[in-house]
């Protein structure tokens, strides 16, 4: 039954998400809420990393002058640790952002980090270079995978499912470029692409997503195939953490440059060049237009590991936020509002110390609910 309403106040939220602007104009590039819903990170072009926890009303700058600026940011689920990387140089927090510490400086240019939702494990690229892992404390990066122009990263909670996209030009005949999504089932020690991506214009795997529990995974193809005279634009599935994926789905008119999903990967946030924010309640069934749009082209979207809790940022533009409140327990239901627990049923009117069936359904009270026949 609690799943049945929680399925259903979802389906509410996603079809008719409505979102609240947040801060001042900002270039703002990235997006991130904790998995427990507890942190926002925003960041951007020439600006410190911005820090909200009371759902974006608020919003503070991180005070480490380092933070001026980084793009590439990752926070655990409880949102105390942090990493960053900024031009040559990883920076950790283990205490929500109030100090960085140096943990990396060894002239690379990185293009993406992540840490998994637990905290332990972190994954940097170099653009045009390799991979570099690391286990909490982070005060040692090893070199892993071979060298390309790495794209963007996703990671399990658990650290042990690791997912990562490249680009590269492959020649003058089509498909001029390709793209490829790459695989680590052991926190990136070892390597495997598990899916390639051609085109006859720009593949460009993008949005690259993975749900905590690391048995579903998402990712769109910027530019597509020619679908007669217009540009199809796919999105692509794995009910597998990536292992394998199915065919492309045709999303045009979508062009989708961040996706996002929850632990179980049930909900899924996407976004892109244009003004709709696509959702789905149902592992990607189907991926449908919000009745709410933005104002301007949205540059990235993050979700809570629940789907709660959702925030995008655009182009020149403010933030926006969506954020509902959990289901609330009634009388047949017991346990406080965030996990609410269903009474039994039975077949005949129960009687008990604390509780009395009416229409085959236990009313809870106390925490308790009554057994028995009667």
């Amino acid at each position: 039954i609690i799943l049945i309403l929680l399925n259903l106040l979802l389906f509410s939220i996603y079809a008719n998400a409505s979102w609240t602007s947040r801060d001042i104009v900002r270039n703002y590039r990235r997006v991130q809420i904790s998995g427990d819903g507890s942190t926002m990170l925003a960041m951007g072009d020439g600006f410190k990393i911005r820090k909200s926890t009371n759902d974006g009303v608020s919003w503070s700058s991180l005070s480490p002058s380092e933070t001026n600026g980084a793009e590439y940011v990752s926070m655990s689920n409880d949102g105390q640790t942090i990493v960053m990387a900024r031009g040559q140089r990883i920076y950790v927090s283990t205490n929500g952002g109030s100090s960085f510490t140096i943990k990396d400086y060894t002239m690379r240019n990185y293009n993406d980090i992540i840490v998994s939702g637990d905290g332990t494990r972190a994954v940097a690229v170099v653009r045009d270079g390799k991979i570099y892992v690391s286990d909490s404390p982070f005060t040692s990066w090893s070199e892993k995978g071979v060298t390309k122009r790495w794209i963007r990263l996703a990671i399990s909670d658990d650290g042990q499912t690791v997912l990562l996209s490249d680009y590269a030009y492959v020649s003058a005949n089509t498909p001029q470029y390709e793209s490829n999504v790459w695989r680590s089932t052991d926190g990136g020690d070892t390597w495997a692409v598990v899916k390639q991506v051609h085109d006859d214009g720009n593949a460009y795997v993008m949005g690259l997503t993975i749900s905590g529990d690391g048995n579903y995974a998402y990712f769109a193809n910027m530019n597509g195939h020619w679908c007669g005279d217009v540009v199809c634009r796919y999105w692509y599935k794995s009910t597998d953490g990536g292992a394998t994926w199915g065919n492309g789905i045709n999303a045009y008119p979508m062009e989708i440059k961040s996706m996002a999903t929850s632990t179980t990967g049930k909900y899924i946030l996407a976004v892109g060049d244009g003004k709709t924010v696509y959702l789905s309640d149902n592992y990607g069934v189907t991926l449908t237009a919000g009745t709410h749009t933005i104002a301007k082209s949205v540059a990235s979207c993050d979700m809570s590991g629940d789907g709660l809790k959702m925030i995008l940022s655009t182009y020149n533009d403010n933030l926006y936020t969506h954020v509902t409140a959990p289901p609330t327990c009634d009388a047949n239901f017991f346990g406080d509002s965030g996990s609410c627990t269903a009474c039994p049923t039975h077949s005949t009117r129960v009687v008990g110390d604390l509780a009395s069936c009416v229409d085959c359904a236990c009313q809870c009270l106390a925490g308790h609910y009554a057994t028995g026949s009667g």
